[in-house]
């Protein structure tokens, strides 16, 4: 128990700076890719400017270790800023974010993290792929 409320004081020292750092604000979505698995990454850049453009949010931060999202940075930088985290400080935004919803603008692109989510469970399901269940419950995209 200790660990982890240690691990939250990290996350939210490390929230705090990214605030500052990257001027984040209720006009700023900041998505954590928390995997390095391109069947939820894939789509949370695809559909991030439809998603974004649903809210009237012009810029997001995307905060990953994943290298394959971190190539894409010039092909998604009219409207995202993608910055390398590493996995440790990710888990302790997430653990932070799992003790305290912190801010209204942070999406947390896993079918599976925080630990508990079970979004993977909906994966085939009257044929759902894992780009369509991420689309309709990360992002809230119906068609």
């Amino acid at each position: 128990m200790e660990e982890r409320v240690l691990l939250a004081k990290k996350g939210r020292k490390l929230w705090l700076s990214l605030t500052e750092k990257y001027h984040i604000d209720n006009m700023k979505y900041v998505i954590i890719l928390p995997d390095i698995k391109r069947q939820y990454n894939e789509p949370a850049l695809v559909y991030l400017k439809e998603f974004l453009d649903k809210r009237g949010i012009k810029q997001a931060l995307i905060l990953t270790y994943d290298e394959w999202v971190l190539n894409m940075k010039e092909k998604y930088q009219k409207f995202a800023q993608i910055e390398q985290c590493s996995q440790n400080d990710i888990k302790a935004l997430l653990q932070f974010y799992c003790l305290y919803e912190f801010a209204p603008n942070i999406i947390i692109g896993s079918l599976e993290e925080p630990s508990g989510r079970m979004g993977t469970g909906i994966i085939g399901k009257k044929n759902l792929t894992a780009e369509e269940v991420f689309k309709g419950i990360v992002y809230s995209l119906t068609d």
